[in-house]
């Protein structure tokens, strides 16, 4: 209905049905070429966000006191939009993505050196040497002396 009543507006501005309907077109698909161009900024956009989230937890990683504010603060957004828009593109969420990679900074530092498990876990960000311990056997099933154990076994 609305493209009937525009090509009826057309026709009288132009006076001429083709000249109206080739108009028609060409606006069709110019409207058509700016929604896929503001569509592909739009994922730009998105993927530069995710990337510089990103790149602040790898940068801050060690830190133990990142939090999702402090991600937030340096990224120039909110906490809840940060949350919602990570869990959306991640499946996770930035805290919980976080828990993982210092996990993985941990047991790779127990399988490539000697380093007491307080200094390795300090160096990685957690305060917490007994809370941590508990939150690996969790994830991994054993200790993580057990784990360098076994690493270094095979």
């Amino acid at each position: 209905e609305i493209t009937e009543k525009l090509e009826d507006v057309l026709f009288r501005l132009l006076g001429n049905e083709k000249l109206s309907a080739a108009f028609l077109n060409e606006t069709g698909d110019l409207y058509l070429a700016i929604a896929r161009k503001q569509k592909e900024e739009k994922h730009t956009q998105q993927s530069e966000l995710l990337d510089k989230i990103k790149a602040v937890i790898d940068s801050h990683i060690c830190d133990s006191m990142l939090s999702l504010e402090c991600i937030a603060g340096y990224c120039g957004i909110s906490a809840s939009y940060l949350s919602r828009y990570f869990k959306q593109q991640m499946k996770c969420t930035p805290m919980s993505y976080v828990e993982n990679m210092r996990m993985e900074l941990v047991k790779h530092r127990l399988r490539e050196s000697d380093l007491a498990l307080k200094t390795i876990i300090e160096e990685v960000g957690y305060i917490d040497q007994s809370n941590f311990i508990r939150k690996f056997k969790r994830m991994e099933g054993m200790t993580p002396m057990a784990y360098r154990k076994q690493i270094r076994e095979e």
